[in-house]
């Protein structure tokens, strides 16, 4: 009976190290992570903006092509 109650005290012991590491180690994972979102979060905006760049020349070019051509002037004879 006091080897059961031994193993029980030793694994409460475990339990308490172990949880003890846990909420230590927590907040520094969730610094990194959060650190890790934020720099994502900038790399999304800055390629967010070159797609609205990009968006506006193809805007510009699409216009220009659908831009009727003007016929050819005949030429004049002199």
């Amino acid at each position: 009976m006091e080897g059961v109650a031994a193993i029980g005290g030793l694994l409460s012991v475990i339990f308490v190290i172990v949880l003890a590491i846990v909420l230590i180690l927590a907040p520094i994972k969730l610094y990194s992570i959060d650190s890790n979102l934020r720099h994502i979060q900038t790399q999304l905006h800055a390629i967010s903006g070159q797609i609205e760049v990009e968006s506006r020349y193809l805007s510009i070019i699409s216009d220009a092509l659908a831009k009727p051509e003007s016929p050819p002037t005949p030429p004049r004879a002199a």
